[in-house]
């Protein structure tokens, strides 16, 4: 029962690594789609979140270093997976999730509450859907951190061909 191929990793894992995965991919591209814009009769003006540096870049590292734990997660297999840091870097992607989306928020009230006093009969300013990209993928990354954070270990190992167990079966206590 110690052949270390015989470990058993959990779906979930995988699941959650895939949900941090879309995640991350969801708030990157929401970084460059419109976080604002305004509309007058001379045209519309568009304000992604990576203009002039802003908080779009601390998102697009955010969900950088999250989609690289989330890779791993969906890439690692055997006992390779347990080596260690799997639960550091489930906390890290839940707090690189966490501040995506508090970005998001912050940066949401900031444009909402902007838009609705320029508002008038000559000019329409709007919140882009890029600021919703990256609040639902920051929630994405933060709920995929967290449920890795909560799941369990080791499954258990199965070289017999039989279900996986949620604790390890003892040697000596195995029935013949």
């Amino acid at each position: 029962n110690s052949n270390p191929s015989s470990v058993t990793i959990p779906a979930s894992h995988r699941a959650n690594g895939y949900g941090i995965l879309v995640g991350a991919a969801a708030a990157a591209v929401g970084a460059f789609l419109p976080w604002a814009s305004v509309s007058t009769v001379f045209g519309t003006i568009s304000r992604s979140g990576i203009d002039g540096g802003g908080d779009g870049t601390i998102v697009l590292v955010a969900v950088a270093i999250a989609g690289l734990c989330g890779l791993r997660f969906v890439l690692s297999h055997g006992p390779s997976f347990y080596s260690g840091g799997t639960k550091a870097m489930a906390f890290l992607s839940f707090l690189c999730g966490a501040a995506t989306l508090a970005i998001a928020v912050y940066d949401g009230n900031n444009v909402g509450r902007t838009t609705s006093a320029v508002s008038s009969d000559y000019v329409a300013a709007t919140v882009g859907a890029g600021i919703f990209a990256v609040g639902f993928g920051g929630l994405l990354v933060a709920l995929g951190g967290l449920s890795q954070m909560l799941a369990k270990g080791r499954v258990g190992v199965t070289d017999t061909g039989a279900s996986p167990r949620m604790y390890r079966e003892c040697p000596h206590c195995k029935e013949d």
